[in-house]
């Protein structure tokens, strides 16, 4: 049996599978939309029967169950046991005897001989003969020559071996020669002969007083002179 299609107004009624037939616009408007069948109803949900929820439930009840229970095995239960006093025997003091004392004589003192101090004989000084002085130690200035600005030149003969010291005093500038060649204590040479060489410090010229000391043997020499500057 066909069911027939309600149409909307203006428009006839048609059975299922017909197409209606177009319908022209008016002069000057857009041709409308086809005619199409309206939608079927919504199908209505299905409910879960009450097994279903009863199986959900007791599915639930047995994990807990199990998660319980394995929480309780994993925990540990301490159990004290408080150990029991044990009697200590307190031991008895056991008496030692003093022994008595013994007496040991104390030998009587023996008196030791004292040795007697011998004498040590004193060795007799000797006297230290001192060599004479021979008759010929004399200093002498043998050449001198001094330049202000460039070197200077003392030459004596003495004792070979004798100690010599010069000092060399500028007039013109009243000052003290300081070079190091003049410094000091210095040897004569085997034959008694010495010469200093040393730079003149003196920018003038003029005349140096140069005092030199021979020591030998405990007995000195000494001369002076005036050696000119050039």
């Amino acid at each position: 049996m066909s069911t027939l299609v309600p149409a909307p107004p203006g428009q006839p009624t048609l059975p299922p599978g017909s197409a209606l037939p177009p319908r022209r616009a008016p002069y000057g408007q857009s041709q409308p939309p086809m005619w199409e069948p309206p939608p079927p109803p919504p199908k209505s949900k299905k409910r879960r029967p009450w097994w279903q929820w009863g199986l959900l439930a007791l599915g639930i009840l047995v994990v807990l169950s199990v998660m319980g229970s394995l929480l309780s095995n994993a925990s540990p239960t301490s159990t004290t046991t408080q150990p029991r006093p044990t009697a200590t025997t307190v031991p008895q003091p056991t008496v030692v005897p003093t022994p008595e004392p013994t007496f040991t004589p104390i030998p009587a003192p023996t008196a030791t001989p004292k040795p007697q101090p011998t004498a040590t004989p004193k060795p007799a000084p000797t006297a230290t003969l001192k060599p004479p002085a021979p008759a010929n130690f004399t200093l002498t200035l043998t050449s001198a020559s001094i330049v202000h600005g460039g070197t200077g030149s003392i030459s004596v003969h003495t004792q070979p071996g004798a100690a010599l010291t010069i000092r060399v005093y500028y007039n013109a500038t009243k000052r003290v020669a300081t070079s190091d060649s003049l410094q000091g204590t210095q040897p004569a040479d085997d034959a008694g002969n010495y010469t200093w060489r040393w730079k003149a410090q003196t920018t003038k010229a003029g005349d140096a007083r140069v005092t030199i000391t021979a020591r030998w043997n405990g007995q000195s020499r000494q001369i002076t002179e005036t050696v000119p500057v050039q």
